[in-house]
Formats: structure tokens, C-alpha cells, sequence
């Protein structure tokens, strides 16, 4: 015995993980003999059991979707949407344009926060008609957190209410994704959208 193997076997902590080791090891054993027993159970009860078995082993089973199908049914133009959306408000923050333009809204401190508040969500809600409301909303977050900052307001007063302005979009299919799948099948033309 070495002597790493002597200091090991008088060490109470050794023994304990060791045991506990070995304790798992033979409830594993017992749990793999176990499944087993019920499989061959479950065989014996349901014969499609085996069956399945030999339909898996004869070969690869067909997917559900292949990517001619995707390609073909999949709206393209809602997945450009989105990822574009979502790629410019990413640069926007990533740049510190949205720590300029929250820094360049600082001329609005004069007015109350509540005029402030209802100019902003005005200015959401008829921006979101002509781009994303995901994009419009993660553009604007970091915007009007930097802006409450420099007012000296809770984030929340602004940020609140410009998220729920976003949800105002119900004219063109940029708005808002729905908008966009539904326009996708070419049913419908911008204009019917407009007029809705």
C-alpha cells in the first residue's frame, strides 16, 4: 500500500464518499436491472412495443418537416423583420446613440413630466405604425432610461407607458408581427390594411 493510500484510509471523509459511492454504484446496478424487468414486461403485454423496436432498427425514420417545406411555407419577410428590428436597436445601444439621443432630450426638463410623458407616447404610438413595435420598444427602453435620468425621474413613469404605446400599431404589417404573417399569405395589399 502506498503511503497516499495510508493517509486516505484513516481519513473519515474517504470512507464516508467512498461508502457513498459504493451505494450508488449498487443503486444503479439495481435500477438498470429494474428497467430492465419492466421492458421485458411491457413487451410481453403489448406486442407494437417490439414492434416499434424493429420499426426503429430497420432504419431512419422520416422527419416531420424538411427544409423544402420551410422554405416554401416559412414568411421570410416576418423573420427579416424581426432580426432587422432587433439588429438596430442592438447597434443603437452597442454605439451610444441611444445614450445621445436620452442625453438630447434633456431640453424637455423644463415641461412637467406628465406632458413630457403624454409627448412621448404620441411620438411612440405614430412611430410604431411605419417600423416594428419589438424594435421601436427595444430602441426606445435604453432611450427613456437615460432621459428619466437626466429629468430625474423613476424609469418606470416613462418607460411604462411608451411600452404600451408600441402596442398601438394596427395600420401597416411592419407594425407588428401578426400584421406581418397576415400580410404574408397575399391576401390582402398595404391599402385593405390602411383602410381596416
Amino acid at each position: 500500500m502506498s503511503r497516499l493510500q495510508n493517509e486516505l484510509s484513516g481519513n473519515d471523509d474517504y470512507k464516508f464518499q467512498r461508502k457513498s459511492c459504493e451505494d450508488q454504484f449498487k443503486f444503479n446496478r439495481k435500477l438498470s436491472v429494474t428497467l430492465k424487468e419492466a421492458d421485458a414486461s411491457l413487451e410481453s403485454r403489448d406486442p407494437s412495443a417490439s414492434l416499434a423496436k424493429q420499426k426503429i432498427a430497420e432504419g431512419p425514420i422520416p422527419p416531420l418537416l424538411t427544409w423544402k417545406i420551410v422554405e416554401k411555407k416559412l414568411p421570410w419577410g416576418v423573420v427579416i423583420l424581426l432580426g432587422g428590428g432587433f439588429a438596430l436597436a442592438f447597434v443603437s445601444q452597442e454605439y451610444g446613440l441611444s445614450k445621445w439621443l436620452g442625453t438630447q432630450l434633456a431640453v424637455l426638463k423644463p415641461l412637467d413630466p406628465w406632458i413630457v410623458n403624454m409627448i412621448l407616447c404620441i411620438i411612440v404610438a405614430a412611430a410604431t405604425e411605419v417600423t416594428s413595435n419589438v424594435a421601436m420598444c427595444t430602441l426606445l427602453m435604453p432611450i427613456l432610461a437615460e432621459l428619466s435620468l437626466q429629468l430625474e425621474v423613476n424609469p418606470l413613469y416613462f418607460m411604462f407607458p411608451a411600452a404600451i404605446a408600441t402596442s398601438f400599431a394596427f395600420m401597416l404589417p411592419v407594425a407588428t408581427p401578426p400584421n406581418a404573417v397576415v400580410f404574408a399569405y397575399g391576401y390582402l395589399e398595404v391599402i385593405d390594411m390602411v383602410r381596416i
